[in-house]
């Protein structure tokens, strides 16, 4: 009888030790466990990218959420510039089929708002970019928003 009680003892510990794992996994994947001048950010790429626009003196709200039809997004970036334009960056640093599907959407109702709205611009980083944020990033802000700069740091 004491082996039976032991036994059922047993997998609730490996239970506890099961989900305080997952909690802890969960939380640095959605909460971020990298930090940038006090806040959290979730990868290193998102990291980099923070560095780049700080050097470059761009201010940026890291995940701040914004409304597309009724609908929550926190678009990784947003850069509002002193003459009211805002650019959308967006980091899609992975490549499955689910997360694909979600950057299908994010990407089709981000050109949605930026259609809607002339002052509003959208670009995205992939894991390629970030071997060269100054060439790779700079360009596209350059060329797609704004926000130019003769030298990118």
């Amino acid at each position: 009888m004491d082996r039976t009680k032991r036994r059922k003892k047993r997998p609730k510990k490996k239970i506890k030790y099961v989900k305080s794992k997952k909690e802890k996994e969960f939380k640095e994947k959605y909460e971020g466990k990298y930090y940038f001048n006090s806040m959290k950010i979730k990868s290193k790429s998102e990291l980099l990218i923070c560095y780049f626009l700080s050097a470059n003196r761009i201010n940026v709200a890291y995940e701040r959420e914004i409304y597309i039809d009724g609908k929550e997004y926190r678009p990784d970036f947003i850069i509002e510039d002193d003459k009211g334009n805002i650019v959308i960056l967006e980091h899609f640093g992975i490549d499955d089929e689910q997360y694909n599907k979600k950057k299908i959407e994010k990407i089709r109702n981000y050109k949605k708002l930026c259609d809607e709205n002339k002052n509003f611009y959208f670009i995205q980083t992939d894991e390629d970019d970030i071997k060269n944020l100054k060439d790779n990033l700079g360009k596209k802000l350059n060329d797609e928003t704004p926000i130019k700069k003769s030298y990118w740091r």
